[in-house]
């Protein structure tokens, strides 16, 4: 045999004696089929080396033009001992390249190149026994993996260690570590919309605008505000047999049940300081949310309103639609900053009072309103007896008539039968400004009509809707929603100015939450390939507030609208009063009417007459009720004494009931038994 010393190898040479010669003479390896027979080892066909791996192997060498002339040898190998192993490896890889049929990274393979591959070193080089295990101590990063070669195979960029040992005496072992980096890394990504409809059951691919476009790992750790109603997923794909070809990403949204939720996605690549993405997905069933969702989604994006407008100026005069809009959504403001406010209300008011605009003056009442203030006695200035006595009223815009009658209706304030205003002055005054479309307008000059005028009209003739005392009012809205429809977008959005913007389509919202209309329901006409007025409000949503317009940072006046517009909606939705009607709100100073506590005191007096309670007391009982019935409900709240009318009525009840029983006295006389 051919005696070999462990791992080493040997190199065949072949030779063959042809007829009519007595020597041997070499052939080249490529006339024989060269093939192991037995044992343990290999051989190359092509250079002729071969190694034994066990104790011995057999190897056979057949002639290809003449099977009948072969040759067969013997290896037989002495056993060397392994004393040590060490591992070259580079010290940084790039990760970059695609393994498209088995969907992970291509690694770093073993070979001779120190600069892309690694190597095992064995002491001595030809021990024996050369098999070794692998065991990652960061699997997170990368591991090894024996089949095809795959070597070390990266998850993400990172120091990568394994401990490598000799499989037959682990007591043998090296440490070996390599730092991985991504060759191109994510700097930045932005998702392509901010928010998605995906209808319950499908599933729908996004896009993700990286930067570099060609980053290496765009995948990204996804997490939900709410669980269960959808899942995202990342898969990279490439050309499996070609990894030279670009890879691509893809994103998929699996609606999973109706519902809305706010998706983060965190980068992968943690090292090119990208910041996570974020966007909302609203999961619909047959084209609809139901309400329940959008309530929450409108809640969620009321308190994000309310945490941008506390951080703006809530101190001083102008500032009424910050403050009327934190209060009507139940959030507080500190009372000092609201102290603030009122002392710069009641210096504007001294200061020019008598010359504000309606609008300004009905601002001011709607923010003291939310405040539970007065405002007919703002130190002693009466900002609604400015309003209904103003001058301007009809020579102003249509603004005047509405939030005019808006600051009047807060708590159903009684007007003088004096004053240059009634309330269905102003009504028949908004009524005017309605055009052919059903619309209403900014001026009567012309036949131009406005989503957002329309907006605020409805929101002022909503209380006289279904009352009888104002036929003209319910014909006029219903025209106006009308029109509404015949403008909405398809997704639930309007235009004014030229533009969809925020702001129009919170004055509609506002308008239909007042009439006791939902949106979110799929009849009510509002609903629009499963989007409705709150989800579509939820798209102009940014890191703070709301914006004007979807492309368009947040701004002060865009947040105050959509905020309060969607506190008209969750009041609708709660069965609360509606966003204009304060009185749900508890009044630190209520007005009293002078005429009111006469009234109310004339009352009290004819009670109080009633004195001791006797079968004769019965007129001056039914006189005193029929007395208080014929107040106001103004007047009926200054009366005292009602707890003495009921009781009152009661006694005589008793006292009716006894006299209408009929006893009869029997009179019983005692006999003792013998007399």
């Amino acid at each position: 045999p051919c005696q070999m010393n462990g791992s080493e190898a040997q190199t065949l040479t072949l030779k063959v004696r042809k007829d009519n010669s007595e020597e041997f003479e070499p052939l080249a390896l490529s006339n024989f089929d060269i093939e192991k027979v037995s044992g343990e080892g290999m051989i190359l066909p092509a250079d002729g080396t071969f190694r034994v791996d066990g104790q011995e192997a057999v190897f056979k060498a057949t002639l290809k033009s003449d099977p009948s002339i072969f040759v067969e040898f013997k290896a037989v190998s002495s056993g060397v001992a392994l004393q040590a192993i060490s591992v070259s490896v580079p010290q940084v890889w790039y990760i970059d390249s695609w393994n498209g049929l088995a969907d992970y990274y291509v690694g770093i393979q073993k070979g001779d190149n120190p600069d892309n591959n690694y190597k095992i070193n064995y002491t001595p080089s030809n021990a024996s026994d050369k098999e070794v295990v692998w065991e990652p101590l960061t699997e997170d990063i990368a591991t090894h993996m024996e089949a095809f070669d795959n070597g070390i195979v990266p998850k993400k960029a990172g120091i990568a260690k394994f401990k490598v040992s000799s499989k037959s005496n682990p007591e043998i072992s090296t440490e070996v570590s390599v730092e991985f980096r991504y060759k191109y890394p994510l700097t930045a990504a932005n998702v392509e919309k901010e928010e998605y409809t995906v209808e319950e059951g499908n599933k729908l691919e996004f896009n993700i605008k990286a930067t570099p476009e060609h980053a290496t790992e765009q995948r990204f750790h996804w997490s939900y505000s709410k669980e269960g109603i959808v899942e995202v997923k990342d898969s990279v794909s490439q050309d499996a047999l070609n990894v030279n070809t670009p890879k691509t990403t893809q994103h998929v949204i699996n609606a999973l049940k109706t519902g809305k939720v706010t998706v983060t996605g965190m980068p992968f690549d943690e090292t090119g300081s990208c910041k996570p993405v974020s966007f909302d997905v609203v999961v619909t069933k047959d084209g609809e949310v139901p309400q329940g969702d959008a309530l929450v989604m409108a809640k969620e994006d009321i308190a994000h309103g309310v945490q941008y407008l506390q951080g703006k100026s809530l101190e001083k005069y102008e500032d009424e639609w910050n403050i009327f809009s934190i209060l009507r959504s139940g959030a507080t403001i500190e009372q000092s900053k609201l102290d603030k406010y009122y002392e710069s209300v009641v210096k504007q008011l001294k200061k020019s009072g008598k010359t504000m605009r309606v609008t300004d003056l009905a601002r001011v009442a709607l923010a003291l309103e939310a405040m539970g203030k007065n405002p007919t006695d703002v130190d002693g200035f009466n900002v609604l007896e400015a309003i209904y006595n103003h001058k301007d009223m009809m020579t102003d815009s249509s603004n005047c008539p509405i939030f005019g009658l808006l600051a009047l209706d807060g708590r159903n304030y009684e007007i003088p039968k004096d004053a240059k205003w009634s309330r269905k002055d102003l009504i028949d005054q908004i009524l005017k400004f309605q055009k052919a479309s059903g619309g209403f307008g900014l001026s009567l000059d012309n036949d131009t009509a406005g989503i957002d005028m329309t907006g605020m009209a409805l929101q002022a003739l909503a209380p006289y809707y279904d009352n009888s005392a104002y036929p003209e009012v319910k014909p006029a809205v219903d025209k106006a929603l009308k029109y509404f429809k015949e403008n909405i977008k398809t997704n639930a959005g309007f235009i004014e100015f030229g533009s969809e913007n925020s702001c129009t389509t919170a004055q509609v919202l506002t308008a239909v939450s007042a009439l006791n209309i939902d949106p979110a329901a799929k009849d009510s006409g509002f609903v629009q390939n499963g989007n409705n007025m709150i989800s579509n409000l939820h798209t102009y949503k940014k890191d703070a507030g709301f914006a004007w317009q979807a492309t368009m940072q947040g701004q002060e006046m865009a947040t105050q609208q959509v905020t309060y517009a969607l506190v008209a909606y969750q009041r609708m939705a709660e069965g609360q009063t509606r966003l204009y009607d304060f009185t749900d709100v508890p009044e630190e100073n209520p007005s009293v009417d002078p005429e009111d506590e006469k009234a109310a005191k004339a009352v009290e007096d004819q009670i109080n007459a009633i004195g001791k309670v006797t079968i004769e007391s019965k007129k001056a009982i039914e006189e005193a009720r029929a007395a208080y019935e014929k107040l106001s409900e103004n007047q009926k709240k200054l009366v005292g004494n009602m707890e003495t009318l009921t009781e009152a009525e009661a006694e005589l009840k008793r006292l009716e009931a006894e006299a209408n029983t009929g006893y009869v006295i029997i009179s019983v006389e005692r006999f003792t038994i013998g007399q």
